[in-house]
């Protein structure tokens, strides 16, 4: 990692706030809207985390819920490419579909 990116990465660890015992004891929640807050930023955290993918000819970013859609959105639009949002079941009100997680870590083979 190149000194500028390395400084980079150092000072969004250090604007992202830590917010002890939430959502509950234990949790340390890690909160990204110091960063959402400074546009400059916001604007380098996207192209430091679009980078490696910049000529890789992605035509999709799948972000999950919340944070996901904060930062991937930008990244899409910085690689030129469409969004697909992962929601809890319900939440969308056009056409889905559903994906059983456990399904991701089952190898040929193994009992359902």
């Amino acid at each position: 990692m190149t000194s500028d990116k390395s400084q980079l990465v150092e000072e969004l660890k250090r604007t992202i706030r830590d917010v002890k015992n939430f959502p509950k004891a234990g949790i340390v929640f890690k909160d990204v809207t110091p960063v959402l807050l400074d546009a400059t930023l916001f604007a380098q955290a996207i192209h430091l985390m679009a980078e490696p993918y910049r000529d890789a000819r992605i035509t999709r970013v799948v972000s999950i819920e919340s944070r996901g859609f904060l930062f991937g959105a930008p990244i899409a639009l910085e690689l030129g490419a469409g969004l697909v949002p992962i929601r809890k079941p319900g939440k969308l009100p056009a056409a889905t579909q559903r994906v059983d997680p456990r399904v991701r870590h089952r190898r040929a083979g193994d009992a359902p």
